[in-house]
């Protein structure tokens, strides 16, 4: 969470716009626009969730779709059956459409693949049993701020500066002053630099070469005659 408050946010803002009030309405739709912004230029740490759910079964063609939260970004699906655990493999639309255009015509088992279109996963195989667990690793947008709740913070950690930066451009842009604009531009950029280098260092990460043939090995279904990527493979 951010350590300055939606009013005190603003505050700050009106301080670098000599106090004026003409743009008080208008103050927290900045900040609004500038919390968009900056979760567009980065997916930032203090964005991500886990969700947890079950794959459908009703048994009918429904069972082939999660639909996603409004996420950002989708990380990791996984089906979660203890030992038996595994994250499920992402493919492109194209690829997907080539090998399996009715996921529901295949033998129902365990899920192993998911492609994404319209914040749905579409999952092939389809679940056999009902009550089989998933896990969805994603990151989402930020809350708005409300001026209902001006003792809120924003969700963003450690990032008031930028928010105000960005705040300031938008705010000096709607009154022409191009300018002030793009000095408070300059300010925020370095600002989010900072911010991303700090979010992208992972000190206790090792990264070390995993077992690659042994992976797909232990991946490879026993029933293989039913994956359509196997029997569609050169």
């Amino acid at each position: 969470m951010g350590t300055l408050t939606l009013e005190e946010l603003k505050a700050e803002m009106r301080a670098s716009l000599s106090n004026r009030t003409d743009l008080n309405p208008r103050l927290t739709r900045f900040l609004n626009l500038a919390q968009q912004r900056v979760a567009r230029l980065h997916d930032f740490d203090e964005m991500e969730a886990i969700s947890t759910s079950t794959f459908p079964f009703t048994q009918t063609s429904q069972d082939k779709y999660i639909r996603l939260p409004d996420l950002r970004e989708l990380y990791s699906l996984k089906l979660i059956d203890g030992s038996n655990s595994k994250k499920l493999t992402q493919l492109t639309q194209r690829k997907w459409n080539q090998l399996i255009p009715a996921s529901e015509e295949y033998t129902r088992r365990r899920p192993q693949y998911y492609t994404i279109w319209a914040r749905t996963c579409v999952l092939n195989p389809l679940a056999d049993v009902a009550g089989i667990e998933c896990e969805i690793w994603w990151t989402k947008w930020p809350l708005p701020l409300s001026d209902d709740t001006p003792e809120v913070a924003s969700q963003y950690n450690q990032k008031d500066e930028i928010l105000i930066e960005l705040g300031l451009v938008y705010a000096f842009n709607s009154l022409g002053k191009q300018e002030d604009a793009q000095k408070h531009w300059v300010r925020a950029r370095g600002l989010l630099a900072e911010a991303v280098s700090t979010d992208m260092e992972k000190p206790d990460l090792d990264i070390t070469p995993g077992p690659g043939s042994e992976q797909i090995d232990n991946l490879m279904p026993r029933d293989y005659w039913n994956d359509p990527f196997i029997r569609n493979s050169p």
